[in-house]
């Protein structure tokens, strides 16, 4: 059976590897609690992957710029890891990830003109 879209066929594989490396397929067995058996069969387009996971793993990995991080922290939940170990999972994420940083730097520097503007209208005689 061949899948009805062949670019999602095409797509969910390097979204894997992005979330878990060249041998990604016991990572995703893991996460989705299926043998790698099945994960193989998928691989091989010898059975249709459901179209929705294919999809939902080339968002996953597309929507940051580290997704072995996230390929890394779904496999902790599937695993059953506590909160605090997911939190620090995110830390790691947040840290790591070039947009949040980017975006922490632009709002310290908000920050900062809001503040110094502030300051010099405060300053400002009353007229």
């Amino acid at each position: 059976m061949q899948t009805s879209n062949p670019s999602e066929k095409s797509d969910w594989q390097p979204a894997c590897v992005d979330l878990w490396g060249e041998r990604w397929s016991p990572s995703l067995a893991d996460v989705l609690g299926v043998s790698t058996r099945t994960i193989d069969f998928w691989r091989a387009g010898e059975v249709d992957i459901p179209e929705a996971l294919a999809a939902d793993l080339v968002r996953l990995a597309a929507c940051t710029s580290t997704p072995r991080i996230y390929g890394d922290m779904l496999r902790q939940v599937s695993r059953g890891r506590d909160l605090d170990t997911l939190t620090n999972i995110l830390a790691k994420i947040r840290a790591d990830d070039p947009l949040s940083q980017l975006q922490s730097k632009l709002r310290r520097q908000a920050f900062v003109a809001r503040r110094s503007r502030d300051d010099v209208q405060t300053a400002a005689p009353a007229l």
